[in-house]
């Protein structure tokens, strides 16, 4: 027998999913502990999270990033740290000199927690660590009778 067609999304559909009262999904930024490697900062969630339906796969464009009031989101790239959906690295190009303060916008109705539903519009601000890659400012000479 013929499947019958699925209904075209509606936030109505995610109503069950919605957060309890008290207990809304949020986000955070961190540092520590924090290699350079997965971009210097961390950004987690409560709870996995997925685009929201119609938004397409999770990435930068999701989020409006600005280091220093400097908005770009071409100088900005998430990746997933581990399997579990719910904490990406933050990538900036350049990496920052360490002092910036990173601003991470999360558009309202553009994230949805596997068990809690739409993610609230949230701004998160946290200080960078310095990811510039070390160099060689000086060097001296020592001569054979200085070894």
């Amino acid at each position: 027998s013929p499947q019958a067609p699925l209904p075209p999304f509606a936030p109505a559909l995610l109503a069950p999913a919605l957060p309890e009262a008290g207990s809304p999904s949020n986000a955070s930024l961190s540092t520590v502990g924090v290699s350079c490697a997965d971009g210097g900062v961390v950004l987690s969630f409560s709870e996995p999270v997925l685009p929201a339906p119609g938004v397409g796969t999770l990435n930068s464009s999701h989020l409006e990033v600005a280091a220093d009031g400097e908005v770009g989101e071409e100088r900005v790239s998430l990746i997933s740290l581990g399997d579990a959906g719910d904490r990406f690295g933050l990538i900036l190009e350049p990496p920052p000199a360490g002092g910036e303060t990173l601003t991470v916008k999360i558009p309202a109705l553009t994230l949805v927690g596997l068990s809690g539903g739409f993610f609230p519009a949230e701004t998160l601000t946290h200080s960078l660590v310095d990811c510039t890659p070390p160099e060689i400012v000086a060097a001296a000479v020592v001569g054979a009778e200085g070894f």
